[in-house]
């Protein structure tokens, strides 16, 4: 799969395939080898071409941000289609629906229609390169609709959960 990643104003294109043990991720033409070691919430542990880098996915006002050694870096992922169409991956207040971050199998949905929940709360939990990622709210809502169910297969940007 292709993505366009933005991060602090710079612009990156990405290939991503997803092998055994690693993602084999090619940077504006330059391959890289990655392997996430651990994910406790949105702190992330990965080796990134033989590097060992500690992250944290952070919200901000303007969407998400990578907070690592310090430093705030903000980023945009998205997802190009053979016509280079984009699909955005986060979600905002404003999108009313929350997309899958990652390919992996929906392991369990922790909420129902009608729900209220607050930001930070665990909405279910998707399986991806068998580790748990559990999906949280972005923001205070009320689940509206659940699209996927538990043992479906998601993919980058497919809607999960739409808000009221």
């Amino acid at each position: 799969m292709r993505y366009r990643l933005r991060l602090n104003h710079r612009e990156f294109e990405l290939k991503l395939e997803q092998r055994q043990q690693s993602l084999e991720v090619t940077c504006n033409e330059k391959p890289r080898q990655v392997r996430v070691e651990e994910q406790d919430g949105d702190r992330i542990g990965a080796w990134i071409d033989g590097r060992f880098l500690h992250l944290e996915v952070i919200q901000t006002a303007q969407g998400c941000a990578l907070y690592y050694q310090g430093e705030v870096y903000d980023f945009n992922v998205e997802q190009l289609s053979r016509g280079t169409e984009a699909h955005r991956l986060r979600s905002s207040e404003a999108d009313k629906e929350l997309y899958a971050p990652m390919p992996g199998v929906v392991l369990s949905i922790e909420v129902k229609p009608g729900q209220k929940v607050k930001k930070g709360e665990e909405l279910l939990v998707i399986e991806a390169m068998k580790m748990e990622n559990e999906i949280r709210a972005p923001y205070d809502a009320e689940i509206k609709e659940i699209v996927v169910n538990v043992g479906d297969s998601v993919i980058p940007s497919q809607p999960l959960i739409y808000f009221v």
